[in-house]
């Protein structure tokens, strides 16, 4: 009887383990930050000058032509920066991925400064609010750090 009893037990805990096992990983579809990649990846600029904010103020310069490009590899291009807007910041090679929420992350920029964007995915992925804050303590500003330093905001269009 006891080994009649040990062996309904021991079928019984290899059951479970079988249906423990069997759970839903949610293997089928792309990851936290693929999703988060795709949804990042493309060309964004500016629709209007006024598109780009310091302080809650039009940013100095003309930022009519400002695009920047999220590559699926990583890289990262910025184009139509001002000539007499002298940010080192904008000399970016590079950017990883940070946080745990699909349309709302932060991005780790590399290039001539290290530099940490909040984003935020808006309009059906076709809108985007990039922001982050200098200081000519913490960043590679150039030479003329007084105008440029405080909240930058950029809102941005999918091309």
């Amino acid at each position: 009887m006891k080994v009649i009893k040990y062996i309904l037990s021991a079928l019984f805990m290899i059951a479970i383990c079988g249906f423990m096992a069997c759970g839903d990983d949610d293997s089928d579809g792309p990851t936290l930050s693929e999703r988060q990649l795709e949804a990042l990846q493309g060309e964004w600029s500016v629709s209007q000058d006024s598109d780009v904010m310091l302080n809650s103020d039009n940013a100095p310069g003309d930022w009519s032509n400002f695009n920047v490009t999220f590559m699926a590899n990583g890289l990262v291009t910025v184009g139509g920066v001002p000539a007499d807007v002298d940010i080192d910041i904008f000399e970016l090679s590079s950017f990883e991925i940070s946080g745990d929420q699909e349309l709302a992350f932060d991005l780790i920029f590399n290039g001539l400064a290290d530099e940490t964007a909040s984003v935020r995915i808006t309009d059906n992925g076709n809108g985007m609010i990039l922001s982050f804050s200098l200081s000519s303590n913490d960043d590679n500003l150039g030479t003329r750090t007084a105008a440029i330093q405080g909240g930058w905001e950029f809102l941005l269009t999918k091309s």
